[in-house]
Parts: structure tokens; sequence; C-alpha cells
């Protein structure tokens, strides 16, 4: 099964991915960016990172710089609840394939993860 990393401080949030993608993914979950990092080191079978731009310790766009030092060619799909589009522009520069914004719906993410890991 593809393994998708959910990287949110948001509980709700972590299990609305989670809710959504069970049955088609292994959903693993970091709450912050150290522990994303940590789990994209060790764990190579990860097929697409759901990561929430603004966390607590090191940012969504510093946890997207080092995922390209990881692995330069894995998809990274941003979550946002605020739209600042310096932050977003910055993303897609970085290399995030596409973003979400809060509130979502389940249709909506499985298109989107569709369309980039299948």
């Amino acid at each position: 099964m593809k393994e998708i990393l959910v990287v949110d401080d948001e509980i709700g949030v972590r299990e609305a991915f989670r809710t959504i993608l069970k049955d088609d993914y292994h959903v693993l979950i970091a709450e912050n960016g150290e522990q994303a990092i940590e789990l994209l080191k060790v764990n190579k079978n990860i097929r697409l990172v759901i990561l929430d731009i603004i966390l607590p310790g090191i940012s969504g766009i510093e946890v997207l710089k080092q995922i390209k030092k990881i692995n330069l060619g894995l998809p990274t799909m941003i979550v946002t609840a605020t739209r600042n589009e310096q932050s977003l522009t910055e993303a897609m520069q970085l290399g995030a394939v596409s973003y979400i914004t809060k509130p979502f719906g389940a249709k909506q993410v499985k298109e989107i993860i569709q369309n980039t890991v299948n």
C-alpha cells in the first residue's frame, strides 16, 4: 500500500486526512516539522507529503526545503488555513505540487492526491 505522510499540528486535520485516505493509502502522521524530517529520513516508501505551511518550531517552508534535500522528487502538497500568497508562491517555487485550503472536502483531497500519486 502506498504511504502518505501528513504533517499538521492540529489533531482534527490529521485525523480528517487519515479518515479520507485510509482505504487507499497507509497514512503516517507527524505533529511537527522535526517529526516529519525524521520519518522521511528513515522511511523511503513515502509517496507524498501533505504539509501544513504553519507549524510550531520549524515552519512548513523550512520542512519543504528539507524534504527536497532528502528526496528531490518527492511530491509535496501544501495545506493552509490562511491563503498567504507570499508563502504559497514560495512553496510552489520550492517544488510543492499543489495546495489545499482548510476546510477541505474528501472529494477535493482524493482528486488532488490521485492526480499527484497515481
